[in-house]
């Protein structure tokens, strides 16, 4: 991945987000984890629903949270917006030419599944990042693009929580800032032990004794008795 801007968006960055936005953002994942291991549990839900729920329902309370606790915080404002498709809605949040929206991805380095909203918001707010010759710090007064990665989803603790750029032409992500990283202790990661899902055992079940089914017998019929006075066809 080039560099080329990799300063310039460190700038934005620092100008737009402050770093009591940061710790509102961090605190929201947290809360947000907790909430996911506090929910989704027995006798509500077993070991395998959880896991299957987990990552949608992880998301429904960052982007709840992640509203709440930046609204009006440094001057930033939060919303959110339904898909062209009308299937879901998305959190954003704006501070000063900073427009962020938030994905939880499996890893760090991965990039989040392509989305018409976020491709829309990288063509009409984002920039050349990959373009040397392109000045991102005077460009025109509009917002900046980027996105708050988190994750692991089917987790039960964050490993990582960063805001990156895309670039609008190539889809590619330039991480700036490792949150986590820069406010090492601000949240429960707990550890390695506590992420293992162990398979819970298959019970045995003794076999059941073979029922031994006779054979159905042919039908019979008994002659009707005969009653007195009845005559005899």
């Amino acid at each position: 991945m080039a560099t080329f801007h990799i300063a310039d968006l460190q700038k934005i960055l620092s100008h737009n987000f402050s770093e009591a936005l940061e710790i509102a953002t961090l605190e929201a994942i947290d809360i947000s984890y907790q909430q996911t291991r506090e929910h989704l549990t027995l006798p509500y839900f077993d070991r395998g629903a959880s896991r299957d729920l987990r990552g949608h329902y992880l998301r429904s309370r960052v982007e709840t949270n992640w509203r709440n606790l930046l609204q009006g915080l440094s001057g930033a404002t939060t919303g959110i917006q339904q898909n062209s498709q009308k299937t879901y809605y998305h959190t954003w949040v704006r501070s000063g030419r900073l427009l962020l929206t938030a994905s939880a991805v499996s890893d760090k380095f991965k990039n989040p599944r392509i989305a018409l909203f976020r491709k829309t918001y990288a063509w009409d707010g984002q920039l050349d990042l990959l373009n040397p010759e392109k000045n991102i710090i005077n460009n025109s007064g509009g917002y900046i693009y980027g996105l708050l990665r988190y994750g692991p989803s089917k987790a039960l603790f964050p490993k990582f929580v960063n805001i990156s750029f895309p670039d609008a032409n190539s889809g590619k992500y330039i991480t700036i800032l490792d949150l986590l990283k820069k406010h090492p202790g601000s949240i429960n990661l707990g550890n390695l032990a506590e992420e293992e899902y162990q398979e819970e055992p298959i019970p045995e079940i003794a076999a059941l004794p073979e029922e031994e089914i006779q054979e159905p017998q042919s039908p019979t019929f008994r002659p009707r008795p005969k009653r007195v006075g009845e005559e005899e066809l």
